[in-house]
């Protein structure tokens, strides 16, 4: 089974609070997340003024632009392939690679531990 990505999580707090209305401290336990994400995912969304549930506009792409307007909606994936061809290599680590795939994808890679456990 996959990671939720941003929106589905976005989604599943939207509805557990609004639908349910559970606390955000259930809905953490729920969804596996810390409290302060559940807080920093309803702040943001009052800030929409959009109402629930989402109007027909609101596809996935909206949505993420809106709440998230700095990050882009989709992350760029290393050649995984070529990464472990390249640890073979004496003196080459995960750290190095990312390192590199972050310089030439700034605003579209992972992070060093999604890097990882991918």
């Amino acid at each position: 089974m996959s990671k939720p990505t941003d929106i589905e999580r976005v989604k599943a707090v939207l509805y557990l609070k609004l639908d349910e209305n559970l606390s955000n401290r259930d809905i953490a336990r729920r969804l596996n997340v810390g409290a302060a994400t559940i807080s920093d995912i309803l702040g943001k969304f009052r800030t929409l003024d959009c109402g629930w549930p989402l109007p027909e506009h609101a596809s996935d792409q909206w949505l993420h632009q809106s709440l998230y307007p700095d990050r882009k909606a989709g992350r760029i994936k290393p050649d995984y392939g070529l990464m472990d061809i390249e640890l073979r290599r004496k003196g080459v680590t995960k750290l190095l690679l990312w390192e590199e795939y972050q310089a030439n994808y700034p605003d579209a890679c992972y992070s060093y531990s999604q890097f990882c456990d991918n």
